[in-house]
Order: C-alpha cells, then sequence, then structure tokens
C-alpha cells in the first residue's frame, strides 16, 4: 500500500527575474517519443516546452521557448 505525506518537490521553476510568472502549466506528448512533456504558458505569452529525456522521474530539460504578445492560458 502506498501512503502520501502530502506534495512532494521534485523538480522547481525558478523565477529568475527575466521571465514572467507561470500561468499554467500542461503534460502533453508534443515530441512524440512517447513521454508526456511538460508545457508552460508564461503571462508575458511566453510559452516553454520541457522534455523528460530521461524518464519522467528526472528533471525535465528546455527543447523549445518562444514569447508571444499575449497571456497564454491553456
Amino acid at each position: 500500500m502506498l501512503y502520501c505525506q502530502g506534495p512532494h518537490a521534485q523538480w522547481l521553476l525558478e523565477r529568475d527575474g527575466v521571465h514572467s510568472a507561470v500561468l499554467c502549466m500542461d503534460n502533453y506528448d508534443i515530441t512524440a517519443d512517447g513521454v508526456r512533456d511538460l508545457i508552460v504558458g508564461r503571462h508575458d505569452g511566453g510559452i516553454e516546452v520541457y522534455a523528460y529525456d530521461e524518464g519522467e522521474e528526472a528533471e525535465p530539460v528546455l527543447k523549445f521557448a518562444t514569447v508571444g504578445s499575449d497571456s497564454v492560458i491553456i
């Protein structure tokens, strides 16, 4: 039986002053490798795609980033 004692952070998306606040996140296999990727939408219109190259238990790696002109809401 698996017991959970609350949320457990495995990876933190640091705010380094360059990026705006995260508005939304979702998981989808956008890279078509059979593993879901992390898609992050930011307040400034930024979209980032992080891939789990070493599997879903590893820290994700930034694969794509772009900035649009409007906020992103998924």
